[in-house]
């Protein structure tokens, strides 16, 4: 990033942004601690999923340009060009987290300042659209790979939501629940028994999402954490995945889990072991 952008502290492990931009292309990322912070509803701290937006504060045209659903230990990439001078709302909007709570609300995170000589913000916003991938999509080797196996694990917690299951189970470290052979890819149902929002994330590999309660997706590259829909009116929310156990380098024990920290320490957490 380039000079004129600095960070004051705030609140809740936060930076105030000022970013100063021009009309020039500029990449964000931008994360989901799953730090516990339920006082929170940011994507930087708290367990919270969050849907983040640019509001402009002047200008003759405002409003909200969504971006990412972001939850605990999810990042968001986005290639941001600056637009007309003027100072810019990033924020998270209110979502419900749990169907049993009200919504979280709205919370600041930062201002962009947009700002520098005049330049031709169209042609720069053409040069970023224009941009394609010209060769095949890893995801898409993924999404036609043979299935060679396809398993259901259902996320749920015990009444007092003191403990929290994959399978009926709570984590023990000297359990092996998955096994699995180096090569194969697998198509996982993750369904989510409870009210509020259980974020899958997996070690050691990626997945690509297919289908979220029964509606095909069609994204083009693959993550390690997705937030799966917490359940209504008696159905459990879903998420479809393909996952490659295809890299040698990865042939051991490790775990898949719920990236909410007070759901994996409750026990949201399962070992697979890849053999040769």
């Amino acid at each position: 990033m380039k000079e004129g952008v600095r960070a004051r502290r705030a609140p809740c492990l936060l930076r105030q942004l000022w970013i100063a931009l021009a009309a020039h292309v500029y990449w964000f990322r931008v994360g989901g601690k799953n730090k516990e912070n339920r006082s929170s509803s940011t994507p930087t701290c708290g367990s919270s999923t969050r849907r983040i937006v640019v509001r402009s504060t002047t200008g003759t045209k405002p409003g909200p340009r969504l971006c990412e659903s972001i939850g605990p230990g999810q990042r968001a990439s986005a290639i941001v060009v600056g637009g007309q001078p003027g100072r810019y709302a990033f924020k998270s909007v209110p979502l419900r987290f749990d169907e049993r709570q009200p919504p979280l609300p709205e919370v600041d995170l930062g201002t962009v300042v947009s700002d520098g000589p005049p330049a031709d913000i169209a042609a720069a916003e053409a040069v970023v659209r224009s941009q394609q991938v010209n060769e095949p999509l890893y995801a898409d080797v993924v999404r036609s790979s043979p299935i060679a196996h396809r398993r259901t694990f259902a996320f749920s917690v015990s009444p007092d939501k003191s403990r929290f299951f994959i399978n009926g189970e709570v984590f023990d470290e000297n359990r092996t629940d998955v096994t699995i052979k180096l090569g194969d890819t697998e198509e996982w149902t993750i369904l989510n028994q409870d009210s509020q929002y259980h974020d899958f994330h997996i070690h050691q590999t990626g997945f690509l999402v297919t289908e979220v309660n029964g509606t095909p997706t069609r994204f083009d590259g693959l993550r390690d954490t997705f937030s799966v829909p917490p359940m209504k009116n008696g159905a459990p929310g879903a998420a479809k995945l393909i996952i490659p156990f295809t890299d040698p380098e990865i042939v051991g024990r490790f775990v898949f889990h719920c990236h909410v920290v007070k759901h994996e320490d409750k026990g949201m957490m399962q070992v697979i072991e890849l053999r040769q």
